[in-house]
This record gives structure tokens, C-alpha cells and sequence, in this order.
């Protein structure tokens, strides 16, 4: 997931396939910190769904390669 797409889900302009996609977006803008460079509601809901126990504390090694996906991205467009 890129993190326009968790922005997305996160402020429900992008409809999320299950609850785990929801929580999967949050977390990466956990741990992207983006959640903090926002609107302020995406700050208090992360430090709430950490607080919940919902998501995890930001560990910035969870965050996917942005070549990775890239590199991904292409090799399936050709096969």
C-alpha cells in the first residue's frame, strides 16, 4: 500500500476491502510518521489506536521500499 492510498482509507475517499486494510493503512502512516504531519485528527486518532492497542508504536523499517514497489509495479505490467 502507497501512502496516498492509506490517506485514503483513513479519511474514507477510498473504500477499504476489510478492517485489517484500515488498520494496515494506519499503521503505515504510523510508521511513515505522516500521521503526525497532517491534520491534527490523524495524530490523535494514531496516538488512539495505538493507546487501543489497535496498532503499533512507528518502527520506520516496517515501511515498504519505494523502489521495491516500483520494481514490483513494472515486472508485473510486463508479464
Amino acid at each position: 500500500m502507497d501512502t496516498f492510498t492509506a490517506v485514503g482509507i483513513a479519511e474514507g475517499f477510498i473504500d477499504a476491502d476489510s478492517e485489517d486494510q484500515v488498520i494496515e493503512a494506519w499503521q503505515l502512516l504510523i510508521d511513515t510518521g505522516l500521521a503526525w504531519k497532517l491534520q491534527g485528527w490523524f495524530g490523535r486518532t494514531a496516538s488512539q489506536l495505538i493507546g487501543q492497542g489497535v496498532c503499533q508504536e512507528p518502527d520506520p523499517s516496517r515501511v515498504p521500499d519505494p523502489l521495491d514497489q516500483a520494481r514490483a509495479l513494472i515486472r508485473e505490467a510486463y508479464q
